[in-house]
């Protein structure tokens, strides 16, 4: 991905699948193995990733730390095995009873003090959140929410604002306030 100077999708990335194969059954197998799950009562049942939120994603890293992928050649083979990632790096999930209070404590009285100065809502895209361990994103979106929110209730005069107007205001402050930066 260029425009970040990423090399998740370069030529090098996964340079040592360039000349295998894969038939149609077994891509078809795996795609089927990442949309659905079979319950304790045999149902299969469909991941809907649209409805994950960013706690799940939070889980589901925190719970990868404990891994690293490893592949084999002979026979083709990924697998996870025993890592040390998450204790060399000491990369840690934060709960959602720790981000609200740290939104709360750190981010609403600034919210409160900007809405003082300009009623509009406008000053809050000057405010600036910046994460620089951020992880999954989970005090980011937060810290994006709760201004989004505030934003759209001072545009539309409403204590429950459309989905719309939300929307765009959220966009807004994810464009203009929110920084993050992760090793991982």
């Amino acid at each position: 991905i260029q425009p970040l100077a990423g090399d998740l999708f370069s030529s090098r990335a996964l340079a040592h699948l360039g000349q295998c194969r894969l038939d149609n059954e077994s891509l078809l197998r795996a795609v089927f193995l990442l949309s659905a799950f079979e319950n304790e009562q045999r149902v299969i049942i469909r991941v809907n990733y649209a409805a994950l939120d960013v706690e799940e994603f939070g889980s589901v890293y925190e719970g990868l730390l404990e891994y690293q992928p490893a592949v084999v050649t002979q026979p083709w083979q990924f697998r996870f095995e025993k890592g040390k990632e998450r204790s060399s790096s000491g990369s840690h999930y934060t709960p959602d009873e720790l981000v609200h209070p740290l939104i709360k404590h750190s981010l609403d009285y600034l919210i409160e003090d900007r809405l003082k100065q300009d009623p509009s809502g406008e000053s809050l895209l000057i405010l600036k959140v910046a994460d620089v361990a951020c992880g999954s994103g989970h005090i980011l979106l937060a810290a994006a929410r709760r201004i989004a929110l505030k934003l759209a209730q001072a545009r539309t005069q409403e204590d429950q604002p459309a989905p719309a107007p939300y929307r765009r205001a959220l966009r807004e402050v994810v464009q203009h306030c929110i920084y993050g930066v992760d090793k991982n």
